[in-house]
Formats: C-alpha cells, structure tokens, sequence
C-alpha cells in the first residue's frame, strides 16, 4: 500500500523499540545475514512512523546488498538535534554493482516523498571506495520517535576489519550489540 500511494489510514498499536525496527527491517530483506545492526539510542517509533521507517530501511538494504555483492552492510542509527533520530547504512566495499539501476532505492524515495510522519531520505555523494561513507540516511524527526537516553556506542570514525581481515565496522561479524539480553536473532549470529 504504501509503494502504491495509498493511505492506510491511522496506524494503531504501540510504539515500536528502534533496534526492534531495524532488526525487523534487516530480517525483511533479501540478504539478511550479510547485514549487522549496531546498537543505537533507547528510543522508540510512533506506529504509522515505524511501518514506514521498517519499509524504507529494508528497501534501502536491499539496494545495498544489491549492488555490493558480497560486502558487509552496517546499519546504526544516533540521535539528531532535536530530538530526532537518523538511520545510516553503510557499507565499506570497493565494488559496486549496478545493472538494474536505482530500484530499490527509487522504492524507498517513494515512500519517503509519502511519509506522513516526516521520515526523510538523503543519499549523499559516495565517498571514496572503500570509506565506509553512509549510502543513505533516514532522518525521523522529533514528532515521531521518543529518545529515553543518550547511552550508546556512537559510530566508528574509521572502518575496522572482521575476524577474517574483511573490511568492516567493528568486526562484530553479524552479532547484534543492541539489547542486553542474550538472543539469537533470526538473520545474524550471536
């Protein structure tokens, strides 16, 4: 519905947790366990927010994974003056692969231009190869996420490298580092 331009109508429920959303968002892609989720804000969505948020970051990640065969694809997210939130997703690759175009993130724009919570999508121009510059931003604004606290890891200046010498952010090889409990999420390993 929302790829089609139609409204929904109001979205009842409860907020949604953010590293739930991401993990939920990562869990509806094509190729999930090539992505890992770093640990981002205690905040949550406003429901209409968050079906949004969830559609977006999963086109995007699949556009990612797409034209990066075979990369690491990161997604973190942090707070944002004032009191908004912003999703990155980067990936650290040299290679790009593009036969199909933009699809998948045409997809995402689209919805985005529709959102009715204010969601916004930015790709900047690519950094160098290999720099780990965002592919895109999702910027959710302070009318539709509420931050409880500030306590969390804030992303790495410089990439790192996995346990196998791959480029990376982190070297968590998959594992998420959100939620202080231990879990087996369904598209990493803990």
């Amino acid at each position: 519905l929302l790829l089609a331009g139609i409204d929904a109508g109001p979205r009842p429920g409860a907020p949604a947790r953010l590293a739930a959303l991401l993990d939920e968002a990562v869990d509806a892609t094509d190729e999930p366990m090539r992505v890992d989720v770093r640990s981002g804000p205690n905040a949550t969505v406003e429901p209409g927010a968050a079906i949004e948020l969830l559609h977006i970051v999963s086109e995007v990640v699949d556009h990612v994974t797409a034209i990066h065969p075979g990369a690491r694809v990161e997604v973190a997210s942090r707070t944002e003056a004032p009191g908004g939130i912003v999703v990155e997703v980067r990936t650290a690759s040299n290679t790009r692969y593009d036969p199909s175009g933009r699809r998948g993130m045409v997809a995402a724009a689209r919805i985005a231009q529709r959102s009715r919570s204010g969601l916004v999508l930015r790709t900047p121009l690519p950094g160098p190869a290999g720099s780990g510059a965002p592919v895109a931003t999702i910027h959710c604004p302070a009318r539709a996420v509420t931050v409880h606290d500030l306590d969390y890891a804030p992303w790495p200046a410089e990439p790192s490298y996995d346990a196998l010498g791959r480029p990376g952010f982190g070297g968590t090889n998959g594992a998420l580092h959100h939620d202080p409990e231990p879990e087996t999420p369904a598209h990493g390993i803990p």
